[in-house]
């Protein structure tokens, strides 16, 4: 297990059992803003406004919605997609990242893409890089980094972590000045 307190000090938990709980890490200190996911009865969405010297606030969005697999959890999941707030050029920067449980033909994220984001991995040429499920297996794409338009990527990875079945993914992002 890799401790995030050294790098990451600062961090907004939403604990559950299982995968059902969330958190935002940060190096600098944040405030917690809400949790749309728990809102709109599907799995932990934990939201915090992270101030960062010298750039415009921004807020991230760990997200983790239901996977529809089963008919009862279609119906929370594009709930859970659809309560993610959409960029606002006036508002803070935003940062939507997790698992998804999504390709980028799904829909329900097209329509979250639609309200002002761009996927990370897209924007460089790499969307279809597979991050569930961990191993051999052919690859899907369920996690991804989605940034509004005032924010610039310059680099995307994924990594295989311990004991998990899905690829981490990193991204480079570089915030607008203050």
């Amino acid at each position: 297990m890799i401790d995030l307190a050294k790098p990451l000090p600062y961090g907004f938990t939403r604990a559950a059992p299982a995968a059902a709980g969330g958190t935002v890490y940060s190096r600098h200190p944040l405030v917690p803003v809400g949790d749309p996911g728990a809102e709109a009865g599907s799995l932990h969405t934990p939201q915090a406004l992270v101030e960062i010297p010298g750039a415009v606030p921004v807020e991230v969005t760990s997200v983790h919605p239901l996977p529809p697999l089963d008919p009862a959890n279609t119906r929370p999941w594009h709930d859970a997609l659809r309560a993610l707030p959409a960029a606002d050029p006036d508002g803070p920067a935003r940062i939507l990242a997790g698992d998804f449980n999504a390709t980028l033909d799904h829909a329900a994220l097209r329509d979250v893409l639609a309200r002002g984001y761009t996927d990370a991995a897209a924007a460089l040429g790499e969307g279809l890089r597979g991050t569930w499920p961990v191993g051999p297996l052919p690859k899907i794409t369920l996690d991804h980094v989605l940034v509004d338009a005032r924010i610039g990527v310059g680099g995307v990875d994924t990594h295989e972590p311990a004991g998990g079945d899905h690829r981490a993914v990193s991204a480079e992002l570089t915030l607008p000045a203050a």
